[in-house]
């Protein structure tokens, strides 16, 4: 008994001295089946990084409470969520949603002062041409879709990249080139 007891202390030592990357996933809630990709993504990631003393959080509105605030609630999620994230990633498709543009916004003018998140990366799903021939016929659908090259022009005019995904797994395999790129730089500065 006394052997387990000494184990469990040691896993909980190590635990507590992981250093956690908050990774928070902004898109519109079309993109779920991405969204969970990532997640299973960054779960998978853990084994090794554990490893290293570092563990990858996910951040992602609908793990929070869905308590009333004080404020609006999206100020709530671009605190809890945006601000205390090291990490950024937004995915998009045909349509910028208000929430995932005003999060991006804060996040990139924070990322521009310093602040969190350090590491910023945007992704857009490829529309194929079919998908892209029903958004012209169909007005509504225009409009979003025309906010959606309005943010990429403005990425684009900020000097900026972003990527383009044809599926999930291109996806993951986008964002899985980034963080071997990017996370030992970020790992290294200490996580500020």
């Amino acid at each position: 008994l006394e052997k387990l007891i000494s184990i469990n202390d040691e896993k909980d030592q190590k635990s507590s001295s992981l250093k956690k990357l908050k990774v928070c996933v902004s898109s519109s809630t079309s993109l779920h089946v991405e969204r969970r990709e990532i997640e299973y993504f960054l779960y998978k990631e853990n084994d090794t990084l554990v490893e290293k003393g570092i563990y990858l959080m996910l951040n992602v509105w609908d793990k929070t409470s869905g308590r009333f605030s004080q404020v609006r609630k999206q100020d709530d999620y671009n605190e809890e969520l945006v601000f205390e994230s090291n990490i950024f990633i937004c995915l998009i498709k045909d349509k910028v949603g208000k929430f995932t543009k005003e999060e991006f916004i804060k996040a990139y003018n924070r990322f521009k002062s310093g602040e969190n998140p350090k590491l910023i990366y945007v992704f857009f799903q490829e529309i194929i041409p079919n998908e892209l021939r029903a958004i012209e016929k169909n007005r509504l659908r225009k409009i979003e879709y025309n906010k959606v090259k309005s943010l990429k022009n403005y990425i684009s005019k900020k000097e900026q990249v972003y990527r383009v995904y044809n599926n999930k797994d291109e996806l993951i395999r986008l964002i899985d080139d980034d963080f071997k790129k990017d996370l030992s730089h970020l790992i290294e500065s200490k996580f500020n």
